[in-house]
């Protein structure tokens, strides 16, 4: 079997890859890990809370590895701190890092020359499949997530909290990828097949952290 880590960002392209991992019997989900800010401690765009991303951990029953980033760190400054976890996946006999990208061709190969430098091979289980497909595959396979992050030059601002769902999919024609894939938007997966209960959550405040992209602040319900 493939030992494999998961690059997680809490989002749905993160759960769907994560379902198709666990019904592939070559493979072996080793854990989970999550680039946050080392400030906010949230993930970058999607503004949630490493707190709720170790809740969807617990509920998928899967080890979690918290990497924290400089806030607006350079290409240099990321390289170095992900390297340093690969590394450590490598000597743990971890070869395999998936990732849950769609079809942008220079992140797939960012992410495959990064891994390599560590003596690992990058996978992307979702790569080549259709957007609308997978939209639909996720609500159909009963998935819950909430839109946390979006770029308002490409949508209306308030998209932000939407579920992601038939409706907001719909709202989408002509406007974005049905998977966000270009980055229109993020989303937080707090239900599904994959977890043992949903996660309670609610929405904070939004800020404003890079242009046209606002981010929705996800938080830990008390």
């Amino acid at each position: 079997m493939k030992k494999t880590i998961v690059s997680w960002s809490g989002g749905k392209d993160s759960a769907m890859m994560l379902q198709v991992l666990l019904e592939n019997q070559e493979i072996q989900v080793c854990g989970l890990f999550t680039a946050v800010d080392s400030i906010t401690g949230r993930v970058p765009f999607h503004g949630v809370t490493k707190g709720l991303i170790a809740k969807q951990a617990e509920e998928l029953d899967l080890p979690l590895h918290i990497i924290e980033i400089p806030p607006g760190a350079s290409n240099k400054e990321y390289d170095k701190s992900m390297g340093e976890f690969l590394k450590t996946c490598r000597d743990q006999k971890i070869l395999h890092a998936a990732y849950g990208d769609l079809f942008l061709a220079d992140i797939k190969k960012y992410r495959e020359e990064l891994t390599a430098r560590h003596g690992m091979k990058a996978i992307f289980p979702l790569w080549g499949e259709r957007p609308d497909r997978l939209s639909k595959k996720f609500q159909s396979d009963g998935f819950l997530a909430v839109i946390s992050g979006l770029d308002g030059a490409r949508l209306p601002y308030d998209f932000l909290g939407r579920h992601y769902d038939e409706s907001f999919v719909k709202d989408l024609e002509g406007r974005a990828d049905p998977c966000g894939e270009n980055g229109e938007f993020h989303s937080f997966v707090y239900g599904g097949p994959l977890f043992k209960t949903n996660i309670p959550y609610v929405i904070g405040r939004t800020e404003n952290r890079l242009g046209s992209f606002l981010t929705m602040l996800i938080e830990e319900r008390d």
